[in-house]
C-alpha cells in the first residue's frame, strides 16, 4: 500500500521532470537544468 501511495505522489513530480526534459531547450537557464537534474536523481534514489 505504501508503495502505491508513493507512486501516486511521485507521478505528478515525474510528469513535471519529463516535461522539463522534453522542453530543456526552452529552459537554457543552467539553474533550471540543475534543478531538473536534482529532481531526476532524487526520484531515482527514492
Amino acid at each position: 500500500m505504501e508503495a502505491l501511495n508513493r507512486s501516486f505522489v511521485l507521478r505528478p513530480f515525474a510528469n513535471i521532470v519529463i516535461n522539463v526534459c522534453k522542453n530543456i531547450n526552452l529552459y537554457p537557464d543552467q539553474l533550471v537544468q540543475r534543478a531538473a537534474g536534482i529532481a531526476v536523481s532524487k526520484l531515482v534514489h527514492m
